[in-house]
């Protein structure tokens, strides 16, 4: 598959693929917001790419601006009436507007709000299910389907056709069992797969170059639904070292395995900041924004349908990021929502001042934290 970037190490064209996939991400999420409003009788004032600077921007027959701003960390919606980005306060001469968002229905708020998380998550969906049909899904049990070629003097005993039964002693049962399976292959310079091909067991020695490998501390799930901590390196292809091969799936087929991915994605994120809080992982598990661009720059080199896949995986954390009950996230205007279908009347202004206050201060911790970790505390 055709690389996206020639250099891994090249930090403009990775920072060039993480502002494509963050791009992406936030267009859909704002998207999200805008189209749902609209269906829902709230004119949206304007719809925007980034912060700061409008670069380029453009009315459409509605009478909604569209605009690119310089900088293209994130993006926005601005309803009629709201007097900020954020949807919080409002113009009191427009505020009981219907087409304004703090003067429409409580249902048609709720709805507009939720909606940017879902296109997330919709998002995903899609991507997961297009790669499925497009590649296929990968027959049990696991069989080599092709090998990277590897130095003369590097032994490569694998051979298209093997079926995978265990890698390092533990069973490759797929899917079930195949996530846990290679998350466990431990930091060795070779790795014991036992194959079916006449019932013999072979060996792959996995060194193919000469570097320097430092292992980092990754979350392993255990067999108790706790993660632990074990150092680990790098390993291409899925931890496999081989391509599997796979077999054609359907429509019905792509979209239960799309669904039960993101579905896989949200509980392994939420299960894992449920262990860094409790202590079981390091909080070095907790990627910022620099730890995110490596990451897009490492997909983007791997080719076309593994940086397609991290947007997609990336996109779902996005979303369910966006719905932690945090005022200012999505999250948060919803527990006021919900507050206000309780007791009839919205948070009062003052309150909503000091909410927001709040939720911005621990995002803006959540954030500084990560890129601590992604600069000075687990480089």
């Amino acid at each position: 598959m055709t690389n996206l970037i020639p250099s891994f190490g090249n930090i403009a064209f990775t920072m060039l693929f993480f502002v494509i996939a963050l791009s992406i991400i936030v267009a859909i999420h704002e998207y999200g917001h805008y189209i749902v409003g609209r269906w829902s009788g709230i004119h949206a004032d304007v719809f925007s790419i980034g912060f700061g600077k409008v670069i380029w921007s453009r009315a459409d027959k509605r009478g909604t601006v569209w605009q690119i701003a310089a900088l293209p960390f994130g993006g926005y919606v601005k309803f009629k009436g709201d007097s900020n980005a954020a949807s919080v306060g409002g113009d009191e001469n427009v505020i009981s507007g219907r087409d304004t968002m703090l003067g429409a229905p409580l249902w048609a708020r709720s709805a507009t709000v939720a909606a940017g998380p879902i296109f997330n998550f919709i998002l995903s969906f899609i991507v997961f299910a297009g790669i499925l049909l497009f590649q296929g899904q990968p027959i049990t049990p696991l069989t080599v389907s092709a090998l990277p070629g590897f130095p003369e003097n590097i032994e490569q005993q694998l051979e298209p056709g093997d079926r995978v039964l265990k890698v390092e002693g533990v069973a490759l049962n797929y899917p079930d069992g195949f996530g846990a399976a290679v998350a466990n292959v431990p930091s060795q310079p070779s790795v014991e797969y036992e194959v079916q091909r006449d019932e013999l067991v072979v060996w792959r020695n996995g060194e193919t170059f000469t570097t320097t490998l430092t292992p980092r501390l990754m979350a392993i799930p255990q067999a108790d639904g706790s993660m632990m901590d074990e150092p680990k390196l790098g390993i291409g292809n899925g931890g496999l070292f081989f391509e599997p091969a796979t077999t054609d799936v359907g429509i019905g087929e792509s979209m239960k395995l799309a669904i039960q991915q993101v579905w896989f994605i949200i509980k392994q994120s939420l299960n894992g900041l449920k262990q860094m809080i409790v202590g079981n992982i390091n909080t070095c598990n907790l990627s910022g924004p620099v730890g995110i661009a490596e990451t897009s720059g490492s997909m983007a080199s791997q080719g076309t349908l593994a940086f397609i896949s991290f947007i997609a995986v990336l996109s779902t954390a996005v979303g369910m990021l966006n719905l932690f009950p945090i005022p200012i996230l999505d999250g948060g205007h919803l527990c006021f929502h919900a507050y206000e279908a309780v007791t009839g009347k919205m948070p009062s202004d003052g309150a909503l001042r000091i909410l927001m206050a709040i939720g911005l201060a621990l995002i803006g911790t959540l954030m500084l934290f990560a890129i601590g970790n992604d600069l000075l505390f687990c480089p």
